[in-house]
């Protein structure tokens, strides 16, 4: 099992140096996974700027209900 899997990693670092270092179109292919990479890693930014812009906001609601309910005024 283990020489199995040895095997097949050493296979698909292979295939993915070939697909990557290719003369022909490697550097298209490099410059697309960057390209696509990029554009995940804003996306993640995004969508972590909108949650925490969220958590903060319900936190202040619930500080605010919180000071209502205990009669220390809104403020």
């Amino acid at each position: 099992m283990n020489s199995t899997l040895t095997w097949l990693c050493g296979f698909a670092a292979g295939a993915s140096a070939m697909y990557f270092l290719d003369p022909a179109r490697g550097r298209a292919r490099r410059a697309r996974l960057r390209d696509t990479a990029s554009s995940w890693a804003g996306q993640a930014e995004t969508f972590a700027e909108k949650k925490a812009r969220h958590l903060g906001n319900r936190a202040m609601g619930l500080m605010h209900e919180t000071r209502k309910a205990v009669g220390a005024g809104a403020t």
